[in-house]
């Protein structure tokens, strides 16, 4: 699988679709998410990263039917 794809138009065959291949884009997603964690685990004391994650987990409980 290669970094693009070509896609050729259904309606007419003389134009081509070029985009970034899933890989690259989730290569691109990847590093986006590393980043900002990066960035929110030097901006937020341990406390505030502590209360965050209990909410997170508190939601994600209650999503999967675990809390009410």
């Amino acid at each position: 699988m290669g970094l693009i794809q070509k896609v050729q138009s259904t309606q007419d065959k003389r134009f081509f679709y070029i985009s970034l291949s899933d890989r690259v884009k989730q290569s691109s997603q990847s590093i986006k998410t590393d980043s900002v964690l990066n960035a929110a685990e030097k901006a937020f004391s341990e406390d505030k990263k502590a209360v965050f994650t209990e909410m997170l987990n508190f939601m994600a409980d209650y999503i999967n039917g675990d809390k009410e």
